[in-house]
């Protein structure tokens, strides 16, 4: 038999409860659990937003991203984040931080142009985050001004 969790309050009994805050829910916002994030990561990169010359740029793409993250004082879970290694290149650096979602960006060499660049990934565990990057490319011939690509970054 179902047992009503109010059996036996009246009620008048059960509106003086609600209305003097005997019962009350919980609405603060829970913090983000940190991270190590430190180590070697592969990026899986699906284009979802694409623009200019880069528009038929449509493949998946890997990458092999190593993550610094360091401790940022006495800002409590904020971290300086560093990402180096994109297109292969150890050079190709970005750099942001950590708190609640690890953040980088930052500009690189590719064929013959730049790539500007910003990431947000959320960490779902230790060994995967999620997230976009935010990219444009220019060089002589081209540009690609506006794009997005999905993000799913799991530890190697």
């Amino acid at each position: 038999m179902r047992r009503n969790l109010f059996t036996g309050i009246g009620l008048a009994a059960l509106a003086v409860v609600l209305s003097t805050g005997l019962i009350a829910c919980n609405t603060e916002a829970v913090a983000s659990q940190v991270y190590d994030i430190n180590g070697v990561w592969e990026f899986e990169l699906t284009p979802t937003t694409l623009s200019g010359a880069c528009i038929a740029e449509t493949d998946v793409s890997i990458q092999t991203i190593t993550i610094t993250q360091v401790p940022a004082g006495e800002q409590g879970s904020n971290v300086d984040v560093t990402m180096r290694g994109f297109l292969g290149e150890p050079g190709n650096v970005l750099t942001g931080g950590y708190s609640g979602d690890v953040t980088a960006s930052g500009s690189y060499p590719e064929d013959g142009g730049t790539t500007t660049t910003s990431y947000t990934l959320t960490p779902i565990t230790a060994d995967q985050m999620t997230g976009t990057e935010s990219w444009s490319f220019v060089n002589d011939v081209s540009t690609c001004p506006d794009n997005v690509t999905r993000v799913v970054a799991t530890r190697q």
